[in-house]
């Protein structure tokens, strides 16, 4: 019942730095526990907003991660998606004009996967494409993965943070992504456990954002998740047959009730808050 460390309790960093990119394994040091995924887009936003910087956001996108920015007062720059995710060849004219303009955004927000409020998933090659065009332009990517593992239907795509660090040789220092995740939406919203990796300095100066927060996440919350971790493919696994239901019955309702002419997304995912 004591104060653990700021970063957080070290057996739950060293199982999420092994499993979070199966692909491309990093370490502990690149991993800080937060109190809920609101918290990491807050603590994110104090350290890399000034004020008059430029934000670039899906559009629709999650207001939840508006309403954390906002408080630092940035320039919002709204980006066009469509089905597939960001549309690459608005991102780019946008990044164009910006850059003529002497401006360069601190960062794009986007949740690659099953997109909060659309449902939709950012194709693998417009992934491929966002990350070239950031390291083109020098903006850091802020990637929100609360649904990733809520995949009922179709392939499995990589994160932008596991593509980063295929191209750095597992170096996550040289990633320019912040992968952000929760274990809300798999395991129980009320433990309000979540994390971000990123580089070391990056998360370096989260550490000290969070000490002025509350110091660190609840320790007997972090050693709950931890010992339930072994149960976790099995809980995801319940999660994603549910999911897949409601989806189903969603889908044939709108299909029934809705008028000729209305378009709907089909999503591959959970994108939820329950």
């Amino acid at each position: 019942m004591q104060y653990s460390t700021t970063e957080g309790f070290l057996p739950l960093r060293e199982w999420l730095a092994e499993h979070t990119h199966l692909a491309s394994p990093v370490t502990p040091d690149h991993i800080q526990i937060m109190t809920g995924g609101q918290q990491s887009l807050d603590l994110i936003a104090k350290i890399l907003i000034d004020p008059g910087d430029t934000l670039l956001v899906e559009t629709p996108t999650y207001m939840g991660a508006v309403q954390s920015f906002r408080p630092y007062r940035p320039n919002f720059a709204a980006v066009p998606t469509d089905e597939q995710g960001i549309d690459m060849d608005a991102l780019a004219a946008l990044l164009r004009d910006l850059a003529a303009q002497g401006r360069t955004p601190k960062f794009i927000y986007t949740i690659p996967n099953f997109q909060n409020p659309t449902g939709r998933t950012l194709s693998l090659e417009r992934r491929q494409l966002l990350l070239d065009l950031t390291e083109q332009y020098g903006v850091l990517v802020v990637e929100d993965d609360p649904y990733g593992q809520l995949r009922f239907s179709g392939e499995s795509l990589p994160s932008l943070a596991a593509l980063m660090l295929e191209r750095t040789g597992d170096d996550t220092d040289q990633s320019h992504v912040i992968y952000c995740s929760s274990f809300s939406k798999t395991l129980a919203p009320g433990l309000r456990d979540a994390w971000v990796q990123a580089a070391a300095p990056i998360i370096d100066r989260l550490v000290l954002a969070k000490q002025g927060a509350d110091m660190c996440s609840p320790t007997l919350n972090q050693m709950i998740v931890t010992e339930l971790l072994p149960l976790l493919p099995s809980q995801i696994a319940r999660l994603r047959e549910s999911y897949a239901g409601r989806a189903e019955r969603m889908l044939r309702a709108l299909g029934r009730e809705l008028p000729s002419g209305v378009t709907y997304t089909v999503p591959q995912g959970a994108c939820s808050c329950g």
